[in-house]
């Protein structure tokens, strides 16, 4: 009863995945084992509606996901959730983000002070615009997996997904 109706709620993923792992093995240690594949399913049907996309992407699997697979995408997506939240909630974007550290992006009137044009031509020859700070304007680490720019295979969207194409 407690794995059909345990639910995420306000609980990080880890927290809920470790709630329904150890309501499976009080089931082991009672004599009554849950097959992996049901506590897959028990662990998605608790999910938020954030987290649909990792439950469309698991249900649409030709294989079953394995439970380690389930927890590294469920840790996967929860990171990520956090990191869109704080930058909403930053009132920021990738794309101001990436305009007010002068890599690239117009800098305009805001806060980036002034326009690229008419500060000595000191950019690289990638962008127009000089690296803010001095800081060198290719710092940003290139994913192995998707091949893009600020952040690294082990933290990658598709790191998971057996038939993406970068």
């Amino acid at each position: 009863m407690q794995l059909a109706t345990s639910k995420k709620g306000s609980q990080t993923a880890a927290a809920y995945y470790a709630k329904v792992k150890a309501i499976g093995d009080e089931l082991v240690a009672a004599g009554r084992p849950v097959p992996d594949e049901e506590l897959v399913t028990f662990i998605l049907a608790g999910l938020d509606f954030d987290y649909n996309p990792i439950v469309s992407s698991v249900l649409a699997r030709a294989t079953p996901i394995s439970l380690s697979d389930l927890y590294a995408q469920l840790l996967a997506y929860d990171t990520r959730l956090q990191m869109l939240q704080e930058n909403y909630n930053a009132g920021q974007n990738s794309s101001v983000n990436a305009a007010s550290r002068g890599r690239g992006g117009f800098r305009g009137r805001g806060r980036g002070g002034g326009t690229s044009r008419g500060q000595g031509g000191r950019g690289n020859a990638n962008s127009p615009l000089p690296p803010k700070g001095g800081a060198p304007a290719l710092s940003k680490p290139i994913c192995q997996v998707c091949k893009k720019k600020g952040h690294e295979a082990d933290v990658c969207w598709h790191r998971f997904e057996e038939d993406f194409q970068p």
